[in-house]
C-alpha cells in the first residue's frame, strides 16, 4: 500500500509540475546568488487559570481583628514548559522532497539545494494577577518566564520546497535561483503580548520540538482574599496573661499565558497557497486560524508544585492542514484511509477540516443598512482624526471623509506624515506577507460577510487579528495588490 500511495502522490506532482512548468507561469532562471527566505513565525497560545495559597502564622500581645479582608500583594513562583508539540507537516516535506527528486528536470534538479537550519524561537509564560475589579494587573516585565525553542531541520526544508511550488504556480514571488538558503527567525515575543486573545482549535497530528527553559521565576501582583482566625493562648492563668496566635490564609487568582512562535509559520502559510489550485473555491473560505494540541506544564506558586497538561492553540495553520489534506485526498479512492499517508489528515470528509470563523470583537462598526459593518469611522465623530495611534491620512473627501483606527496602510501614508510617523508594524511595508493577507468570507444571514459582518466578501486584513481579536485589524486594500 505504502508503495502504491507514493506512485499516487508521485502523479499528482507530475500533474503539478506539468501545469506549473508547461502552463502560463514559467520556470524560475537561474542565478548565481542564492534566494534567501527571512521566515516570518506564526504564533501559538494558551490561557490557564492557576490557584494560589499561601498562609502566614505569628503571635502577638496585642489583639488583632479576625475575619475577612483583601490585600493587593505579590505572588511568585516558577512556570516550565516541559513540551513543546507543534503541528506535523513532516510527512508532507518527506512527500515533496521525492516529488522534486523524482519530476524536476535534470537541469534544474542539479541546481536545486536548498540550505536549511534548526529554527529557533521563543515563548513567554506570562502570569498575570487580577485587581479587586477584576482588571488584569501588569507583570513584572523582569520576571516573566522564558523558553528556547528548537524546531527541527525538515521545517526549514519544506519552506524551501513549498517556495520553489507557489513560485511555479504564480501564488508568490519565483524564487530567483533553484539555490536556496533558509535564514533564522530574529523575531521576539513582545512585553505586551499578554494582551492577544487566545482562541480554542481543532486537534491535530503534532510533533515535538526541544523547549529549552531560560528563565522561569515569575512575580505578578494579585488581589488577595484573606481569613484570619485569632485565637487567644494563655500564657499564665493566675495572672490573666494571654498571647493572641493569628493564622492568616490568603489565596488569589493567577492566570498564565503562553505566547509563542512557530518557525516560519506565516511563511509556510503563504507558500502553501499554490494548493489552493486544487481546491474547491468555497472551501477555503474562513479564517483558517487555529488548531490545537497537547502539552506540559509544570507550575510552582508560593512552594506548591503541581503538573498539568494545557493545550497549545496555533493561529494560521488549520487551513495549510486542509490544503494539504484535501489535496492529498484527491489523488485516492473514496473511503480510502487517508491518514494511513499523513497522519496529520484524519479523513477526506471536508467537515473535518472546515475553516468556520472566529468571533471576533465587533468594535468601531458602524452598523449599515443591509446588516453589514463599515469599520471605518467619519471624521470627527467621537473626536477622530489622522494620528500616528490610528489612521495617518484617514480617507475621502468631506464630508464624507473616514478614518479607520484599525488598520494598515502602506508605509509611504506614516512616513510622508510632517512629522513623520513610526510604522505600526515590523516590515518595511504592509505588502509584506507577515503584515497583510487577503481573505474570503461567507456570506453572513444577517447582513455582510463572515462573523465581523465586513461589507464585502474578499477582505485584506491583518495578519494579527485573531491575536488581538478585532474585526477591525484590517489593511488597506492596496496593501493586498496582487495577492491571492
Amino acid at each position: 500500500m505504502k508503495k502504491t500511495a507514493i506512485l499516487f502522490i508521485l502523479f499528482f506532482f507530475f500533474f503539478l509540475f506539468s501545469k506549473a512548468v508547461f502552463g502560463q507561469t514559467p520556470t524560475p532562471t537561474p542565478t548565481p546568488d542564492p534566494e534567501i527566505i527571512y521566515p516570518q513565525n506564526s504564533s501559538f497560545c494558551t490561557d490557564f487559570e492557576i490557584e494560589a495559597k499561601k498562609s502566614d502564622q505569628y503571635t502577638t500581645v496585642e489583639e488583632p481583628s479576625g475575619g475577612h479582608s483583601t490585600s493587593t500583594e505579590n505572588a511568585s513562583g516558577e512556570v516550565y514548559l516541559n513540551s513543546n508539540n507543534f503541528p506535523n507537516f513532516s510527512q508532507m516535506e518527506k512527500d515533496l522532497t521525492v516529488a522534486l527528486e523524482k519530476l524536476l528536470p535534470q537541469d534544474l534538479k542539479e541546481k536545486m539545494k536548498i540550505e536549511t537550519v534548526q529554527g529557533k524561537t521563543q515563548a513567554k509564560e506570562f502570569v498575570v494577577g487580577k485587581g479587586g475589579d477584576g482588571a488584569i494587573i501588569p507583570p513584572n516585565k523582569e520576571k516573566t518566564p522564558e523558553t528556547k525553542i528548537t524546531h527541527p531541520s525538515w521545517l526549514a526544508n519544506l519552506l524551501g520546497q513549498t517556495k520553489i511550488l507557489c513560485g511555479m504556480f504564480g501564488t508568490c514571488p519565483a524564487p530567483l535561483s533553484m539555490e536556496i538558503k533558509v535564514e533564522q527567525s530574529n523575531q521576539k515575543i513582545n512585553d505586551e503580548a499578554y494582551l492577544t486573545k487566545c482562541f480554542p482549535g481543532k486537534p491535530a497530528d503534532d510533533k515535538d520540538s526541544q523547549p529549552e527553559q531560560t528563565q522561569s521565576q515569575f512575580e505578578a501582583p494579585s488581589f488577595w482574599q484573606v481569613i484570619t482566625n485569632v485565637t487567644r493562648i494563655i500564657v499564665d492563668a493566675v495572672n490573666d496573661i494571654f498571647n493572641w496566635k493569628v493564622d492568616k490564609e490568603k489565596t488569589t487568582t493567577l492566570e498564565a499565558r503562553t505566547r509563542g512562535q512557530f518557525f516560519g509559520g506565516q511563511t509556510l502559510a503563504t507558500h502553501a497557497t499554490f494548493l489552493d489550485n486544487f481546491i474547491p473555491e468555497e472551501m477555503l473560505y474562513g479564517t483558517g486560524s487555529i488548531f490545537s494540541n497537547e502539552n506540559n506544564y509544570k507550575v510552582v506558586v508560593e512552594g506548591n508544585a503541581q503538573d498539568t497538561t494545557k493545550e497549545h492553540h496555533y493561529f494560521g495553520m488549520a487551513k495549510v492542514q486542509l490544503e494539504r489534506c484535501i489535496s492529498l485526498c484527491g489523488v485516492y479512492p473514496a473511503e480510502f484511509d487517508i491518514s494511513s499517508i499523513d497522519p496529520l489528515c484524519p479523513s477526506c470528509d471536508y467537515l473535518e477540516y472546515e475553516l468556520g470563523d472566529v468571533a471576533l470583537d465587533q468594535i468601531n462598526c458602524q452598523r449599515q443598512s443591509d446588516g453589514s459593518c463599515d469599520y471605518c469611522i467619519p471624521i470627527g465623530q467621537d473626536g477622530i482624526g489622522p494620528n500616528c495611534e490610528g489612521d495617518p491620512v484617514c480617507e475621502g473627501k468631506p464630508p464624507n471623509k473616514k478614518c479607520c483606527p484599525g488598520q494598515y496602510r502602506q508605509a509611504k501614508d506614516y512616513l510622508e506624515r510632517q512629522p513623520p510617523c513610526p510604522l505600526p508594524y515590523n516590515a518595511n511595508d504592509c505588502f509584506d506577507p507577515s503584515v497583510c493577507k487577503l481573505m474570503t468570507f461567507k456570506e453572513n444571514p444577517n447582513g455582510g460577510y463572515g462573523a465581523c459582518q465586513y461589507q464585502n466578501k474578499n477582505v485584506c486584513v491583518r495578519t494579527d487579528r485573531e491575536q488581538i481579536g478585532r474585526c477591525d485589524a484590517m489593511c488597506n486594500w492596496a496593501c493586498c495588490q496582487g495577492k491571492k
